[in-house]
Order: structure tokens, then C-alpha cells, then sequence
């Protein structure tokens, strides 16, 4: 899933939705593209951890992919990425979990 612009507590409930719809078909892979985000509050990166514990419990693997540094940066001062797999582009992400599958 794609998400893009401001990811703060007026989009935190749509983000979580998207996610949870995502997650609700139970994929063996999940990517969360947030290259487009243009900001990332708390709030956002905790519906990021909470979609990894509830895709743990389902044994989805999920990637992040972050590569603008209005992201990357609340993600590494928060330690956030070192909880999740974060990747610089979808290729990467979509190579490390979901080995053969390049959609």
C-alpha cells in the first residue's frame, strides 16, 4: 500500500483503517510505501508498530519503506526502525520479503 502527505492525527484513523483493510485479506507480504509522506507524527509511527505486532500474530511479513528524510528521521531518533524492516525503495522491500514476487 501506497501512503502519501502528512501521516499526523487527522490521518491517523484513515492510515489505520487502510492497514487493517490490507491485513484483513490476510497477504503473505505487506509492503507500506510511505515515500510519498511528506510528515510523520508519533501517531503514525505507532500505527506502523501496531501493524507489525497484528501481521506478527497473522505471520504476514510486513516492510516500510521510507527514503525521505522527513521520514526516515522520526523513524531512526525514535528507534522505530530498528522494530521494523524499513528499505529505501519497494524493490528492495518486495526483494527481502517476498523472495521471486516482483508486484
Amino acid at each position: 500500500m501506497t501512503v502519501s502527505g502528512e501521516v499526523d492525527l487527522t490521518s491517523e484513523l484513515e492510515l489505520r483503517s487502510q492497514i487493517d483493510a490490507a491485513l484483513a485479506e490476510r497477504p503473505i507480504a505487506m509492503v507500506i510505501d510511505l515515500s510519498l509522506v511528506s510528515f510523520l507524527a508519533s501517531c503514525g509511527l505507532t500505527a506502523l508498530l501496531q501493524a507489525k505486532q497484528q501481521a506478527h500474530e497473522q505471520e504476514t511479513r510486513i516492510a516500510i519503506v521510507a527514503n525521505d528524510r522527513r521520514v526516515v528521521r522520526p523513524l531512526e531518533a525514535t528507534g522505530v526502525d530498528q522494530l521494523l524492516s524499513v528499505y529505501s525503495s519497494r524493490a528492495d522491500a518486495l526483494r527481502d520479503i517476498a523472495p521471486g514476487d516482483t508486484n
